[in-house]
């Protein structure tokens, strides 16, 4: 094999790992909003006043959710649709939580904010150094 087909291997196979990644991570996120809506569904349902149905029944759902969140926190976003899937449900996420952190979303914040910089480092690299090379120019 020829060392250009040894890097378009290892190329590939970083193709393979992000598009994984991705799917995870969209399959994740969507996941999580369903299982969160349909949870929230049924205690609207629900005549019951004390919500004895869809609590018994919500339990599913939450346990969904909780997997998901836990499969976001553990998964990296490794393209702009993978962050923007994590970014579409923080929303969910803080209004799920009722005003108390959960070490879950906690994981996940944390996980989020983790991808988020390592997604625009070398975007803000490259407008640093753009910004260097007109800064030399102009001095010129």
């Amino acid at each position: 094999m020829t060392k250009h087909h040894a890097n378009t291997g290892r190329k590939n196979k970083k193709a393979q790992t992000t598009s994984t990644c991705n799917s995870i991570v969209i399959r994740a996120a969507v996941t999580y909003a369903q299982a969160v809506a349909a949870h929230e569904a049924g205690f609207r349902a629900d005549p019951e006043a004390d919500n004895v149905t869809a609590a018994r029944t919500g339990d599913r759902y939450s346990n969904i959710s909780n997997a998901a969140l836990e499969k976001l926190a553990s998964a990296p976003a490794l393209s702009a649709e993978a962050l923007d899937a994590k970014a579409r449900i923080v929303a969910l996420i803080i209004d799920d939580d009722a005003g108390v952190m959960e070490e879950r979303s906690e994981a996940f914040y944390r996980s989020f904010a983790s991808d988020v910089r390592k997604f625009l480092e070398p975007i803000i690299r490259e407008h640093w150094l753009a910004d260097v090379e007109a800064r030399k120019a102009k001095a010129a």
